[in-house]
């Protein structure tokens, strides 16, 4: 398992959330950062096509809870041998996990396609589906695997303006000033009647 990352993109492995099982049950943590834009993480993961569904929950779980603990977007993405296209307990188990853990699978077509099936056991899962321009597949003859692709936007989409209201002592006083001369004037009024 590997990943290659290019130039202007820098980064480096997380150590502390990367590593393989004794089920081989492989992740590639990285945090990547563009430009002076705001860093995010990759998770490069395999799951062997023998290995329980049950490493979503002890391996995948925690190393992505501490994933997000960073306030970073996340973006899971590789062959879990998990075919999304067909009901099952293996499926159901991974939709679970990724709904649980607040993640939208962005791949809905097969990702790879022999004489007999169709499946789609590479995922693209994101923390933040809107900062995703597009995503999708490459039909390609090189492997019996497609590759999967995402664009994201290189900035977050604009927040709504909010106003913050500053008031100053100064103007505070100034008000009760003012205020008070109207009281005293309308009570001097009141006096002259």
């Amino acid at each position: 398992m590997c990943a290659y990352i290019r130039s202007p993109l820098k980064a480096h492995i997380l150590k502390n959330l990367s590593g393989t099982t004794t089920t081989w049950f492989q992740q590639l943590w990285l945090e990547v950062q563009y430009k002076k834009n705001r860093s995010f993480v990759i998770c490069v993961v395999y799951s062997p096509s023998d290995c329980h569904v049950s490493c979503f929950e002890d391996h995948l779980k925690p190393s992505l809870t501490c994933a997000l603990s960073l306030n970073k977007p996340v973006i899971i993405l590789g062959d879990l041998n998990c075919n999304l296209l067909q009901e099952n307990p293996d499926s159901l188990s991974l939709s679970n996990f990724a709904s649980e853990m607040n993640l939208k699978q962005l791949i809905t077509s097969p990702t790879r396609i022999t004489e007999f099936s169709r499946s789609l056991i590479d995922v693209m899962m994101t923390s933040t589906p809107d900062r995703v321009h597009e995503s999708g597949v490459i039909s390609t003859s090189i492997s019996d695997h497609f590759p999967v692709r995402m664009v994201l936007n290189s900035k977050p989409p604009k927040q709504p303006p909010y106003v913050v209201t500053r008031i100053t002592i100064l103007h505070c006083l100034q008000q009760i000033l003012y205020l008070n001369t109207i009281q005293h004037y309308n009570q001097f009024l009141m006096r002259r009647k």
